[in-house]
C-alpha cells in the first residue's frame, strides 16, 4: 500500500512538473519579445551542412546554429528591447557528420570556409618566413622538435613505439588535435587511436600545378625540398583568392 502511494505521489509530481513547464513556456510564448525573437530567427539561424562521402573519402559538413528562446528571452528582458546581440545559440551537428566517419580519409575542408592549410616538413628558412609574416602553419614533428613555437603540430611516424612516445608529448603539451597523416602515419593504428585522417597529397615538383591546384579547402603540403620561392608564389595565390591560412584542426573542424 505504501509503495503504490509513493509511486503515485512520484507521478502527480512529475505530471505538476510537466504542466508548469508547459504553462511557463505558454506564457513566455505570448510576451512581445518572444514573438519578436521568433519572427527574426529566420535571419540569424543556419542548417547543419552534412559531409560528403565518396568511397573512402570524405570532406567534412558544417554545423548550424538555433536560436535557443528561453536563454535569449532572459538576456534580453534586462533591457526590454530586441537585440540581435543578446541571442543565444545551440549548435546542430549535420546528420552526416566527420564524428561519425573517423575512418574516412579527410580530402580537404569544406569548401564554405574559405580556409587553406600549410603543412610543412620541418625546415628552418621557410618556417622563419612564416612566422615573420605571421602565417599560421602546421609543422610534420618528431622526437626532437622544438615545441615552444606558436604553431600546429602534428605526428610524423609511422611506427607505433615512436607514434605514441611523441603523442605523450603532444599531450602533456596540451598540442595534441587527433590528426593522423596518411603519408606518415600507419592507417589502421589511426583508426584504432580514433584519429582524424587526413589526405596528404605527394610532393608535386611542378610549381604551376601546385599553384593552380589551390581551392577553398586545401591542404597544401610543403616538403622541404621545395624552394622558399614556390612558397611565397602559393601564399600570394591563396592570398589572390582571399582565403584565410588556419591551423589544420580549424580546417577539417565542422563548427562555425
Amino acid at each position: 500500500m505504501k509503495k503504490t502511494k509513493y509511486i503515485f505521489l512520484l507521478t502527480l509530481s512529475a505530471l505538476t512538473f510537466y504542466i508548469t513547464d508547459k504553462v511557463l513556456i505558454f506564457i513566455d510564448d505570448q510576451k512581445p519579445l518572444m514573438k519578436e525573437i521568433k519572427l527574426n530567427a529566420a535571419k540569424y539561424e543556419t542548417l547543419p551542412v552534412n559531409s560528403i562521402i565518396k568511397d573512402n573519402t570524405i570532406i567534412p559538413g558544417l554545423s548550424g546554429k538555433e536560436i535557443n528562446y528561453k536563454k535569449s528571452l532572459i538576456k534580453m528582458e534586462d533591457f526590454n528591447a530586441f537585440n540581435e546581440n543578446f541571442l543565444e545559440y545551440d549548435t546542430v551537428m549535420p546528420e552526416i557528420s566527420l564524428e561519425n566517419n573517423k575512418d574516412k580519409i579527410i580530402i580537404k575542408g569544406n569548401l564554405k570556409k574559405r580556409m587553406v592549410s600549410l603543412i610543412l616538413e620541418e625546415d628552418a628558412e621557410k618556417e622563419e618566413y612564416l612566422e615573420n609574416s605571421k602565417i599560421n602553419y602546421d609543422i610534420i614533428s618528431n622526437l626532437n622538435t622544438d615545441f615552444s613555437k606558436e604553431r600546429e603540430y602534428l605526428n610524423g611516424y609511422s611506427n607505433k613505439e615512436d607514434f605514441d612516445s611523441l603523442e605523450t608529448i603532444l599531450k602533456k603539451h596540451k598540442l595534441n588535435k587527433g590528426i593522423c597523416l596518411t603519408s606518415h602515419n600507419n592507417y589502421d593504428y589511426c583508426i584504432k587511436k580514433q584519429k582524424y585522417i587526413v589526405l596528404l597529397s605527394k610532393e608535386n615538383n611542378k610549381v604551376n600545378d601546385i599553384i593552380n591546384e589551390i581551392t577553398s579547402g586545401s591542404i597544401i603540403y610543403i616538403p622541404k625540398a621545395m624552394k622558399l620561392s614556390t612558397l611565397k608564389l602559393i601564399i600570394s595565390e591563396i592570398q589572390r583568392q582571399d582565403l584565410k591560412i588556419v591551423y589544420l584542426s580549424n580546417l577539417i573542424s565542422e563548427k562555425i
